[in-house]
């Protein structure tokens, strides 16, 4: 500061060797500038030398707790032409650092402002195009609270929590009382089971119990299904028993199924709750079927009561089957009662058997004796043929008897 104090003083110095002050000037055009003019030398000089003496990050400032800048979404009604929006996305070039982050805020908000969804979608994403998870954090710290459930920050936060999971769930943990707080943290275990479930599991049981845990465990939850289904199954076990933790279990425990059917079927015939157990059983029997049919309908058969619900999942069954097998199953589907479920058997077996070979199950259907299983036959036959010829469609429909 000294250094500079002293070049200040040359600056004085040659204003006084020029005779700007002198009252014996003869020019009137000097009269009028001498003093501004060493006025503006001694600014000038004092102003580099703060700036030399004090730099500083102007992102940094931003974030400093005594520093920092408030923006708002009222930036969005800022007017700006589509030339000006290109250059404040530009970090060379364009001014200062600060002045470049208080444009991209500003560009944030313009784009959460759009009404078109699509458009929106996409102004958002050349804005994350141009940022580092660092900066995302950094503008987030800047935001007002109230804006913090708004698209530009859902899009800043998804970025940082992709690239550091753990710094942005401590944030938003941080956010106590703000309305944003809870749907953050939910996009913290959505992307976070996903890059590294084990980490997100053990994360969300460091939470405080509650409301808020169990809505994240959930979500954990079904994110592992397909991942990791007995993960899912353990996530589960420690939620409260209601409709969200039933279903996690059935979509869990069918998942398992697709590599262990046989064991998935022996953990679920453990379940306490009848309802929640049948449910689950029938499911396992359905992803089964896409192995092996035979066994699937057997497994169902022996392990669930008889009723709707079971029929239900025979049909599912049945349309796995018929794609596979439909000629084997078209013979089993015969000795199928006149009722509901006879109906239901043979509308999805014609469905499937149609998309592999479209004349085959005409000549099926020219088999059966007259009866609901035959009409109904017969109607979903036409249906498939009346995509291609609704002439022989109407011809076929025409076949059913009363």
């Amino acid at each position: 500061m000294g250094s500079t104090l002293q070049s200040s003083m040359k600056y004085f110095a040659k204003a006084q060797e020029l005779d700007l002050f002198s009252a014996n000037r003869k020019s009137s055009c000097l009269k009028y500038v001498r003093v501004p003019l060493a006025l503006g030398l001694l600014g000038w000089s004092l102003g580099l030398g703060i700036f030399l003496c004090y730099p500083e990050d102007p992102l940094a400032k931003r974030t400093h707790p005594e520093h920092r800048i408030r923006i708002s979404s009222r930036m969005a009604h800022r007017p700006t032409s589509k030339g000006d929006e290109h250059q404040i996305g530009m970090r060379s070039g364009n001014g200062s650092e600060e002045q470049w982050a208080e444009r991209m805020l500003a560009r944030l908000f313009r784009a959460q402002a759009e009404t078109d969804p699509v458009e929106q979608r996409d102004a958002l994403k050349r804005c994350m195009d141009e940022l580092t998870p660092e900066m995302a954090a950094s503008f987030l710290a800047t935001m007002d609270p109230d804006d913090l459930g708004g698209a530009a920050a859902h899009h800043l936060f998804d970025l940082w929590v992709m690239a550091k999971p753990a710094e942005a769930a401590a944030w938003a943990q941080s956010l106590v009382g703000a309305d944003a707080m809870p749907s953050l943290m939910n996009l913290v275990a959505l992307r976070w089971s996903v890059s590294d479930l084990n980490g997100a599991v053990s994360w969300v049981h460091t939470l405080p119990g509650g409301t808020l845990q169990n809505d994240l465990i959930r979500a954990i939850g079904f994110e592992a299904v397909r991942s990791d289904p007995l993960e899912a199954l353990r996530l589960a076990a420690v939620l409260p028993s209601d409709t969200a933790q039933a279903d996690l279990i059935y979509r869990a425990a069918s998942e398992w199924a697709v590599t262990e059917p046989v064991t998935a079927k022996e953990w679920a015939e453990q379940i306490p709750d009848e309802m929640l157990r049948e449910r689950v059983l029938r499911g396992i029997a359905v992803t089964y079927a896409e192995e092996d049919p035979t066994s699937a309908v057997a497994m169902l058969q022996a392990s669930t009561a008889e009723g709707s619900e079971q029929d239900e999942a025979l049909v599912s069954i049945i349309q796995s089957w018929s794609q596979k097998d439909p000629v084997l199953v078209s013979t089993w589907v015969k000795q199928f009662p006149e009722d509901r479920l006879g109906r239901d058997a043979v509308n999805n077996m014609i469905q499937a058997w149609a998309s592999k070979d479209l004349h085959a199950p005409g000549e099926w259907l020219r088999t059966l004796s007259s009866g609901e299983i035959r009409n109904a036959g017969i109607l979903a036959y036409a249906r498939e043929l009346g995509r291609t010829d609704a002439a022989l469609a109407e011809r076929w429909a025409s076949c059913v008897t009363d």
